[in-house]
């Protein structure tokens, strides 16, 4: 017997209801459910509407046709290799997945591919919070790609374009050499463990999180919300520093605080002063 399209839909909502004891209502035509869900993503019906988030169990090997999530969806550390075209999600974490590949043109409020096995980013991407591509072989970022927050540590990205203005910016262990022009990070800038050798003069950041560098100086008039500098060749501090939060200079040439250093937690080689 062939089944039409909607005898087709109730008995694949019929199968996943007996495989996973989860119940799924039809709205508009097409199967719904609301809240979140974690389950197998092979058992899931075609052209199912996710009111909220979709996570896929570890043993999930694909989704189906027609997938629409209106919050997230993960698949991390998941045997899914592909995403259907036709498969929308107003976020998407695939860290640790075989993924090669993402469509041109996606729009995102977050995308996690941490670990995963993209090689390059789609054309067109625009992500409105965090791009973390850590991890991965990605080796640049298309001049057309948007992102407010960038996290790729230990990737082979040597550059990134001018006049970035981010939120986080996260290079720890990549093979960037030096800070793009005209760089603004609203929150934290963390380029430990890396070869840049400088922090360019009109380089702006919230908090600045940089050992295991060669670099040697800090500009004056500094006020941070945390400075990690331990293990550089760094020997004094910048005049009129301020850290409201954690100041840490231990194994750096620095054996003294200035009188004009100001932090709320220090964390050094050296006895302090009392005051």
């Amino acid at each position: 017997m062939i089944m039409n399209e909607q005898e087709l839909m109730l008995h694949q909502i019929d199968v996943f209801e007996t495989q996973t004891g989860k119940k799924l209502e039809v709205k508009d035509g097409r199967p719904y459910y609301e809240g979140n869900l974690y389950t197998i993503s092979d058992y899931l019906p075609d052209n199912l509407v996710v009111d909220g988030n979709l996570n896929c169990s570890i043993t999930s090997t694909r989704l189906p046709k027609g997938l629409k999530v209106t919050g997230y969806l993960d698949i991390s550390m998941t045997n899914i290799t592909e995403i259907p075209d036709d498969c929308e999600f107003n976020d998407l974490y695939m860290k640790m997945t075989k993924i090669t590949k993402l469509r041109d043109d996606m729009m995102l409020f977050s995308l996690d591919a941490r670990g995963s096995s993209l090689t390059e980013l789609p054309k067109g991407l625009k992500v409105k919070d965090m791009l973390d591509i850590s991890y991965t072989n990605i080796s640049e970022i298309p001049d057309d790609c948007e992102f407010c927050s960038l996290f790729m540590e230990d990737t082979k990205i040597t550059e990134l374009r001018d006049n970035l203005e981010l939120n986080s910016l996260n290079v720890r262990c990549s093979s960037l050499q030096e800070l793009p022009n005209g760089l603004k990070v609203k929150w934290y800038l963390d380029i430990s463990e890396t070869k840049i050798t400088e922090i360019p003069e009109d380089c702006e950041f919230g908090a600045l999180y940089m050992s295991g560098t060669k670099i040697t100086k800090l500009r004056d008039n500094l006020t941070l919300g945390g400075l990690i500098i331990n293990k550089c060749p760094i020997s004094e501090l910048p005049k009129n520093l301020v850290v409201y939060g954690s100041l840490d200079i231990e194994k750096t040439l620095i054996k003294c605080l200035p009188d004009d250093c100001l932090a709320t937690r220090i964390f050094c080689d050296f006895e302090l002063k009392d005051e």
